[in-house]
């Protein structure tokens, strides 16, 4: 975990989480985390301030360099973003929402089978499966559930326990980013929302 658990570090963590996690979810925040660590120099002073894990960090940095390189060597555009379907879904006056937007639905496309939508009672069903599933208290939109978000991993315990969330500030893009998966379908009294294709289920 990039941060440091236990009652000692509780505080800093919590000061810290307050200041980089946003309702995007647990991907950007962590993006933030690692951008404000690259700022103040990969310092293992900050971890301490900040109630970040340094080790977890100097691996994110390691990884971050081995994708560069990859990146290079096989002449890719970082993220795929001159795609077309990005540009047109991802349009904004606002570079930062539009970089926001990209970054988001790049992710969205890589975890696409791990959509979920909220029901009545708070907790959520995966689109793929029907699946029950909660959010995870550490999720950084834990605060503020959007109404759909994709997932890493599902942790079991009492119940099924989201980790790691995207929210999914528009369900279509699902259909868009993978279309050979899902389809819109309307939904009888209720609003149209995507689906998997029939046998995906």
């Amino acid at each position: 975990d990039v941060w440091l658990l236990g009652r000692r570090h509780q505080g800093k963590g919590l000061f810290a989480k307050s200041k980089l996690c946003v309702a995007e979810g647990d991907h950007i925040s962590y993006l933030n985390v690692f951008n404000a660590w690259e700022a103040n120099d990969c310092s293992s002073d900050f971890c301490v301030e900040m109630g970040l894990n340094n080790k977890v960090m100097k691996r994110a940095n390691e990884v971050y360099k081995q994708l560069k390189k990859q990146v290079k060597r096989v002449r890719v555009n970082t993220l795929g973003l001159e795609l077309d379907i990005l540009r047109t879904l991802t349009a904004s006056d606002d570079p930062d929402q539009e970089a926001l937007n990209q970054l988001s639905a790049c992710l969205i496309g890589a975890f696409f089978p791990n959509a979920a939508h909220r029901v009545a009672d708070g907790s959520y069903v995966s689109v793929h499966g029907g699946l029950n599933l909660h959010l995870h208290a550490s999720c950084a939109c834990y605060g503020d559930p959007p109404e759909w978000l994709i997932f890493n991993e599902v942790v079991q315990a009492d119940k099924l326990w989201m980790r790691d969330c995207l929210t999914v500030r528009n369900p279509l893009w699902l259909v868009q980013l993978a279309p050979h998966f899902y389809q819109y379908k309307a939904q009888t009294g209720r609003q149209e929302r995507p689906e998997p294709l029939q046998g995906l289920r």
